[in-house]
């Protein structure tokens, strides 16, 4: 018996994404963590930080195209969102945390590193 190769309409639909979201490379020197992605437009970029010492980048990406059906040309716009979050180390100093955008469309987020002997250290006391 032949299998049945037709497919409903309802699944020839490219549901693909826009952009898939991007790959982020972590470098650890000396003095600092640096992380850099590929984001394309920095309008579209959240960046934060929880209390709980958690960077967040945040990202959208569009893309519009023009589909053709039935005799008729429609301006088709996709968007996808995408989150990563980045649990910081014990030794990076939040408060000097700098990003920059490169023209190319990179972003740079330098996370320096704080002396070990400053590094937070809360004591719990028994009672």
């Amino acid at each position: 018996m032949a299998a049945n190769t037709s497919t409903p309409a309802v699944f020839n639909v490219d549901v693909s994404p826009p952009a898939a979201a991007p790959e982020f490379n972590v470098q650890e020197s000396k003095g600092s963590f640096d992380i850099t992605g590929d984001m394309k437009n920095k309008e579209n970029i959240k960046l934060g930080l929880t209390q709980d010492r958690i960077l967040t980048i945040v990202g959208e990406e569009s893309k519009s195209y023009q589909k053709d059906e039935d005799g008729e040309s429609k301006t088709v716009t996709e968007k996808a969102q995408y989150q990563r979050a980045v649990p910081l180390p014990v030794s990076v100093d939040e408060s000097a945390i700098s990003a920059k955008m490169t023209n190319e469309g990179q972003l740079h987020l330098c996370m320096p590193k704080r002396d070990v002997e400053t590094a937070p250290n809360t004591g719990v006391g028994v009672h």
